[in-house]
């Protein structure tokens, strides 16, 4: 995967990063990064730079040095009434702003504050992205706050390997040994999908592309249950591991070198 933004930067203008705001520049360039949002945490904040940091940020151009420069802030959520500490119309001249939930600021109280607080984010105009809401300590209905993300069109964070009560958990080196690459990816311990990755020692004679195959298998045995056909076989693919396969493909082939031709 090329990874062409980092959307939630600090720098030490906050006192917990330690590059300041030209330092993280230079290092999105050199990783060949296309866009940076620089995202300094909003006045409540025990660190956070004065307002007039964020004010100012616009001194820095929108393009320096080859990376286009989102000038946003990182508001944080004040009580569940979704109030946040820098006012609408700063947000409302910001290209990116992140809202988070911090201790120092909204301390953890009940499922339902936390709902009710994130409902009300979730209808805030000026607010593009929800920050690290998998915070196991504010714990909230997933499927009513999700489903007003996407009904407001918001950019939902999922960066710490959990989310909510959740864990993902990530296993190499145990299954499928024999491939040239495996990763088992487990949600909690319910749920499992093996990832497996083969490629031919030479490439293929008189291929004028890139013989690459993905392949999404849905087992019926895995779950303990066997088809009930005459056959007692697996049918063919679902459309949803069709669509999955593609998914896959669409973005993986480019990645790989255009003159690659091992299957």
């Amino acid at each position: 995967m090329k990874f062409i933004a980092d959307t939630h930067i600090h720098s030490i203008a906050s006192n917990h990063a330690y590059s300041t705001i030209m330092e993280n520049i230079e290092a999105a360039r050199q990783k060949g990064l296309v866009y940076m949002a620089m995202t300094e945490h909003g006045p409540k904040m025990p660190d956070a730079p004065h307002i007039w940091h964020c004010v100012n940020q616009w001194e820095v151009p929108s393009v320096y040095n080859g990376v286009n420069i989102l000038h946003g802030a990182e508001v944080d959520i004040m009580d569940e009434e979704g109030t946040l500490d820098i006012d609408d119309h700063i947000l409302a001249g910001l290209e990116w702003v992140i809202a988070s939930m911090h201790t120092p600021c909204i301390k953890p109280s009940t499922k339902e504050n936390h709902t009710k607080a994130w409902l009300n984010i979730a209808k805030n105009p000026h607010v593009d992205v929800i920050g690290h809401c998998g915070d196991g300590r504010y714990d909230f209905d997933h499927e009513t706050v999700i489903k007003a993300f996407k009904e407001y069109g918001k950019i939902v964070e999922i960066d710490n390997g959990s989310f909510g009560k959740r864990t993902l958990r990530f296993e190499t080196g145990r299954l499928a040994q024999q491939a040239d690459g495996a990763v088992a990816a487990y949600l909690d311990d319910d749920s499992m999908v093996l990832s497996t990755t083969t490629a031919g020692s030479s490439p293929k004679e008189n291929y004028d592309f890139f013989p690459l195959t993905v392949d999404v298998e849905e087992k019926m045995y895995a779950a303990g249950k066997i088809p009930g056909s005459f056959f007692r076989r697996e049918g063919r693919p679902s459309s949803e591991a069709i669509l999955a396969c593609r998914i896959i493909d669409r973005p993986l082939r480019p990645l790989f070198p255009h003159t690659l031709r091992n299957e």
